[in-house]
């Protein structure tokens, strides 16, 4: 359920590149793709699933990652949606779009990307956002770090790259400046607006918070506004 930050992504994007076939660490409290933070009694709070730890590895594709269905999972699953409903109950736009929560805790499919994937396609429709979407095992891109990312531009027929704005830390520029591969940065500013049951505002919140507070329509403006900037 990504930060409002990754759909401003996607709306800058004219092919929007699901990073599915790389590996990462299932015991990895950390992993973005299993966690977001939500508004809990005013503060951000870590929104999590559990997931499954196969036995004798530490890197697992994040397209086969499973979450967890034991009894201790369905327990903290459980008790993260209880918190998701006690605390947005009362906000503005809550029975419009508490199903996109409810539906991911209530289902039965246990590929992390494959529900994640139905929540953000979910959200994209609701924003009305229209860039493509692909997934990167559907590209047979093989190389690592820096000069993955360029093989994934240029098999989408790209000229130019969109990154974090974390990255510069990992990324080697010369190697796009080498592959002749613009790169230019999201510049992700989390707007303000009204929370409910907060003092301050709380930025870096799953997208959740801001339709739930505000709605599709309210939420898609703000986010837009960003895009002014990308297009100078």
């Amino acid at each position: 359920m990504p930060w409002a930050g990754f759909f401003v992504k996607m709306m800058k994007s004219d092919m929007f590149v699901i990073l599915d076939h790389t590996e990462n660490n299932p015991r990895d409290a950390a992993f973005w793709g299993r966690r977001v933070r939500i508004a809990v009694n005013g503060t951000g709070h870590w929104f999590s699933v559990p997931l499954v730890k196969p036995a004798g590895k530490i890197g697992v594709p994040v397209r086969d990652m499973e979450i967890s269905c034991d009894e201790a999972a369905h327990h903290a699953m459980s008790k993260s949606l209880a918190t998701f409903r006690q605390n947005y109950a009362r906000t503005p736009h809550y029975k419009c779009y508490a199903g996109l929560v409810e539906e991911y805790f209530a289902s039965v499919e246990p590929r992390l990307a494959v529900r994640n994937m139905r929540f953000i396609l979910a959200v994209r429709e609701a924003l009305g956002i229209d860039a493509q979407i692909v997934a990167s095992s559907s590209l047979g891109c093989a190389g690592r770090s820096s000069e993955l990312l360029v093989e994934i531009v240029k098999s989408v027929k790209g000229n130019t790259y969109l990154s974090g704005d974390g990255a510069t830390g990992y990324m080697d520029m010369a190697v796009f400046a080498r592959e002749g591969v613009r790169v230019t940065f999201n510049g992700f500013v989390p707007p303000c607006y009204r929370q409910h049951n907060t003092r301050d505002f709380v930025p870096g919140l799953s997208i959740i918070d801001m339709l739930m507070n505000l709605g599709a329509p309210e939420t898609a403006r703000l986010l837009r506004a960003q895009l002014a900037g990308a297009q100078a």
